[in-house]
This record gives C-alpha cells, sequence and structure tokens, in this order.
C-alpha cells in the first residue's frame, strides 16, 4: 500500500515446510519509499491481484495430495 510495506520470503510453498522463511511489516515512511522505489524499478513483474490469486488457487488444488486408503 502506500503507507505499508509487507518484504519477506514466506510463502505457500514446499520449500516454506522445510525451510526457516520470515516476513517484515513495516509503516516506516522511509522503508516504504524505498520498496515502492524498488518494486518500481523492476521492468518484468506480475501483479498480484484477485485474478492472479484466483488462478493460482485453481492450480494449487489440483496438485493437493490426498491419502489413498
Amino acid at each position: 500500500t502506500s503507507r505499508r510495506a509487507v518484504i519477506g520470503s514466506a510463502n505457500a510453498s514446499h520449500s516454506s515446510t522445510i525451510a526457516d522463511e520470515a516476513v517484515v511489516i513495516t509503516d516506516d515512511p522511509e522503508v516504504v519509499a524505498g520498496v515502492r522505489k524498488f518494486i518500481d524499478g523492476i521492468e518484468e513483474i506480475t501483479e498480484v491481484d484477485q485474478v492472479f490469486l484466483d488462478n493460482a488457487t485453481i492450480k494449487a488444488h489440483r496438485f493437493v495430495r490426498t491419502c489413498a486408503r
């Protein structure tokens, strides 16, 4: 957002089940401005919007393991 930055590597992936990951959430204006500048400088980026989340959720459900009995 314009007032907060979420910085970290924590995510819902297989690697997060075996690795220590962390996220920092800050409202420090200097950090937020620095993060915004960094993100704006990335040439190729995928925006995580509702469509992205919906598609990711659909794909994740296709690969959910179930126990065979």
